[in-house]
């Protein structure tokens, strides 16, 4: 098995988080069309604006960490 340097396994993390928060935005995007139905109690209404307020908070905090490991990535990792 080959060992992995840290600058592709640092890529790889970073390339994995940003799948991640792609698939919560569209997560998120889904709760958009389940929301639009107008039968839905107010009560179930608010567990899907809260389920979808929390897809957005990963997704946008793991934006945040792939920006923050990216910008590390470039000032510690040595040009070869």
């Amino acid at each position: 098995m080959e060992k992995k340097t840290f600058e592709v396994v640092l890529l790889d993390d970073i390339r994995r988080q940003r799948e991640i928060a792609q698939k919560a935005l569209e997560q998120a995007k889904e709760f958009d069309a389940l929301l639009a139905n107008p039968n839905l109690s107010p009560e179930y209404k608010q567990q899907l604006e809260k389920a979808k307020s929390g897809f957005l908070k990963v997704a946008r905090e793991l934006a945040a960490n792939t920006t923050a490991t990216s910008t590390s990535a470039t000032l510690f990792i040595p040009n070869k």
